[in-house]
This record gives C-alpha cells, sequence and structure tokens, in this order.
C-alpha cells in the first residue's frame, strides 16, 4: 500500500529541495518534486510512490495533502521534516534519487514548465474550467489512468538518458562550470583533488583526468 505524501515531502525538505523556504515558490518546488517523484516510480515500479490525490492548477501539478500544510502551517511542517528519518524502501529511494538528479537543479519556474508539457496536466486543466472562467477543484482531479495512458513512455525515456552513465565505467565531476571525467576504479574524487580542480585554469569546458604514479593526477 503507497504511503502518505508527507513522507516523501519530509525527504524534500530535509535536503532543501523548499528553498526559498516558506515562499510560494519553495511550495511549488515541492510540489513538483513530489509529483515527478511519483510519475517516476510509476515508471519504474508500475505502482504509486504516495495514495494522496494530485490535482491540475495552475502552476502545474499540486499534492493538495502537503501544499496546504506546508502553506498553513509551514513553521511544524519543516520542523517535522528535520527530525523525521524517513524509513525508506531501497525502490523508493531509488526514485526519490533519480528525481532529485532529474529535477533538483532546476527552480520553481523550469519546473512547472515542464510540467505544463505533462498530458495528465493539460487534459485535467481544461477539464477543471467553468463558463465563468473559474475552475472547479474536483474535476481538476489527475486520474492515474492518463499518467499511465499518455506521460510513461516520456518519463520513461527522460529517465533512461539520466542513469545512462550508471552503467558506464566513467563518472564525471562539474567544478566551477568545466566537466572532468574519470575513471572511478582508479580515481578517488576527495577533497584534494576537487580543491586542485576548483583551482585549474584552462580554455576548454570538458576534460579527462587520470592518475600517474611518478606525475600524479594529470588533466588533459
Amino acid at each position: 500500500m503507497a504511503k502518505e505524501a508527507k513522507n516523501f515531502a519530509n525527504y524534500f525538505i530535509k535536503k532543501e529541495y523548499d528553498y526559498p523556504r516558506n515562499t510560494f515558490d519553495g511550495n511549488m518546488k515541492l510540489q513538483k518534486m513530489l509529483y515527478f517523484s511519483q510519475l517516476i516510480h510509476l515508471a519504474l515500479q508500475d505502482k504509486k510512490l504516495f495514495a494522496d490525490s494530485m490535482y491540475a492548477f495552475k502552476n502545474g501539478t499540486v499534492i493538495e495533502s502537503v501544499r496546504q500544510q506546508y502553506q498553513h502551517n509551514h513553521y511544524e511542517t519543516v520542523q517535522e521534516a528535520l527530525s523525521d528519518e524517513p524509513e525508506l524502501t531501497e525502490e523508493e529511494k531509488r526514485s526519490l534519487e533519480i528525481a532529485e538528479r532529474i529535477f533538483g537543479g532546476l527552480d520553481a519556474q523550469t519546473l512547472s514548465d515542464l510540467n505544463h508539457q505533462q498530458y495528465s496536466w493539460i487534459e485535467s486543466y481544461e477539464n477543471s474550467k467553468e463558463s465563468n472562467g473559474y475552475h472547479n477543484k474536483e474535476r481538476a482531479f489527475i486520474e492515474e489512468e492518463l499518467i499511465r495512458t499518455h506521460d510513461l513512455d516520456k518519463i520513461k525515456e527522460v529517465i533512461d538518458l539520466a542513469t545512462a552513465e550508471e552503467d558506464d565505467d566513467e563518472k564525471y565531476e562539474i567544478v566551477n562550470g568545466t566537466t572532468f571525467y574519470y575513471d572511478p576504479n582508479t580515481i578517488t574524487m576527495n577533497t584534494d583533488l576537487l580543491e586542485t580542480l576548483e583551482n585549474f585554469r584552462g580554455e576548454d569546458s570538458v576534460y579527462s583526468i587520470c592518475y600517474d604514479e611518478k606525475h600524479g593526477h594529470i588533466i588533459f
């Protein structure tokens, strides 16, 4: 049985994915991280991450149970999240980590724009419109079947692209906008090496790192 969305909201709040905290944008980003995590879990596990209802609002999909709690009881919500140690299954943790990797670095508005491209949001938002210009919340409810039928193939493609590097022997680290590729079997990305990369100045945007016993780390 799927857990409550607040368990995963606590995870994201604890990792500061609700910044700027206690703002409209902070709440919006939290909503989108939950929404895309739900899609990812459906795509990978063929079941919902959380049971809470999702609705198509103007700025994208919202999980009302979390949105209202965050907006009206912000301090208590954040304090609970900071003290919570969510018990996550490996499947749940996997979905959340992929959501972080793909969407965590994006701001609230960018996530909202991406959300607006999802068929399930488009259809549900249109369905909620009234003739007087207002929106009927109950008709804005997003059916799971809409997501399964129209949005999962797209999110699966995104997941495949984001996780492709896991099957590769080579990893990379981005420092000051420069990408450094390295073999984790021969190189450990420790504090000393990161400091070297921070001080490195080169004309290109991509470099490789190798290790030589005589010369140490070589950037080329």
